[in-house]
């Protein structure tokens, strides 16, 4: 006798499909209670949040961020370094307010001078003002992404706010590279029949986004996974493609050349730009500072290779202005105390130590200017 074959009624099979959407939609009812848990537990620790750039795109970059806004920082999935301040008047984290026409020494850099990572009392701008025996203002001007475009714009927009009577410039890798080409809502150097220009890429205004989280703040799950942990979207790029032996072999000649222009026009527009005197205006230069830690660490090529360092040093030397290169004196003293001047390996940025021999070389670089101290 032939078997039969029964299958299975519409019924058991309309229950089986609504039971497997039951069991979705507590699976994601699940996933939002831990998400909400979660972001209830980050926002009583010290998530890197805070700061929203400034909508004044016409007082750009000498305003920052939102004027007198708390932010709260820290490094790493642990928290490490937490730190919390102010912004002042003109969006720079800075424990005061700036005053017009207060001559005073300016400090103009990228996130190195933001500092976030440090207590105000620790970095460049504030030791320095203690070198002057507090008797000149010494104003921090500093913003991450911040390169040679935004130092000669600055510069420009403090001579007429501030009148500053001297000028300090951190330079670090990537300044001058990195000021070439469009850059949303940063000044950069276009250049045209040859040569470059300062231009100014404005952004359009805040999107949808930022005015719903400006009100209430940012989900401390998401400054979490792209402050503290810093993840990336190129985090999902293949990292299996090798990096070029030297920054000189990915470069062609005429990407070298221009950036030496770059160098030319920075040097020969700066002192005009903001005002100050070439010997009253010091370059500070950065340098690997890994290499002294971890001899034959094998790091990722420079930015703004050796020659093209080089090059801005001897050429600012020659046009008159300080400069001091900043990799003799972590040399000098890491031979004698071991100590280091960064956060490495969770963060390159200096720490107290690596401002402190900052504003040590910029107050001897400066001394003899008129009125300082």
């Amino acid at each position: 006798m032939a078997a039969v074959e029964i299958l299975p009624s519409s019924t058991s099979t309309s229950k089986a499909g609504a039971r497997w959407i039951r069991l979705g939609c507590y699976f994601l009812m699940g996933i939002l209670v831990a998400l909400v848990a979660l972001e209830v537990v980050l926002r009583f620790l010290p998530v890197s949040r805070g700061l929203f750039r400034t909508l004044e795109v016409d007082r750009w970059p000498l305003h920052a961020y939102t004027a007198h806004s708390k932010y709260t920082y820290s490094m790493a999935w642990d928290f490490q370094n937490p730190q919390s301040g102010y912004t002042n008047n003109y969006g720079h984290l800075a424990p005061f307010d700036f005053v017009k026409g207060s001559r005073p020494i300016i400090v103009l850099g990228n996130s190195f001078i933001e500092a976030q990572m440090l207590r105000y009392s620790d970095t460049l701008q504030a030791q320095l003002r203690s070198h002057t025996e507090s008797t000149v203002p010494v104003y921090g001007m500093g913003f991450s992404g911040n390169s040679f475009g935004e130092y000669l714009a600055m510069a420009a927009a403090a001579k007429y706010e501030f009148e500053p009577r001297a000028a300090v410039v951190l330079v670090v890798d990537g300044d001058i590279s990195e000021s070439i080409g469009p850059r949303a809502g940063h000044y950069f150097f276009r250049f045209m029949s040859g040569r470059p220009f300062l231009d100014y890429h404005a952004s359009r205004g805040p999107s949808l986004a930022r005015r719903i989280r400006e009100p209430i703040g940012d989900s401390a799950i998401y400054r979490y996974v792209f402050s503290n942990l810093r993840f990336s979207p190129s985090d999902l790029v293949d990292w299996s493609v090798a990096a070029p032996a030297t920054a000189e072999e990915a470069k062609g000649q005429e990407a070298i050349l221009q950036e030496r222009e770059i160098v030319d026009v920075f040097l020969g527009e700066f002192s005009v730009r903001s005002g100050v005197p070439k010997k009253c205006t010091a370059f500070l230069l950065d340098s690997d500072r890994v290499a002294l830690y971890e001899p034959g660490y094998a790091k990722a090529p420079d930015k703004d290779n050796s020659g093209l360092r080089q090059y801005f040093l001897t050429t600012a030397e020659r046009a008159g202005y300080h400069v001091v290169d900043m990799g003799g004196q972590f040399v000098s003293h890491y031979r004698l105390h071991h100590q280091r001047f960064d956060f490495w390996p969770i963060d390159r940025h200096w720490n107290w130590l690596g401002h402190k021999l900052a504003a040590e070389a910029a107050f001897a670089a400066l001394r003899t200017c008129v009125n300082i101290r």
